[in-house]
């Protein structure tokens, strides 16, 4: 894995259509969709996304 290249993953609040454009352009992008994990609680995936050396994207107002 290339450190320099950004690493995101969407969180349930973000439409699947962003993370297929992203992963369709080249990007590498992970999701609750895509993991099947809904109704997780924030820290869960705060945790996930940090051990996957991802920016977490979301829509989320809290």
């Amino acid at each position: 894995m290339a450190l320099n290249q950004i690493r995101y993953f969407m969180d349930e609040n973000m439409p699947p259509s962003v993370a297929r454009q992203l992963k369709a352009s080249g990007i590498d992008v992970s999701s609750v969709h895509e993991l099947k994990i809904f109704n997780e609680d924030d820290p869960n995936l705060l945790e996930l996304a940090t051990e996957e050396y991802r920016v977490i994207c979301t829509r989320d107002a809290d």
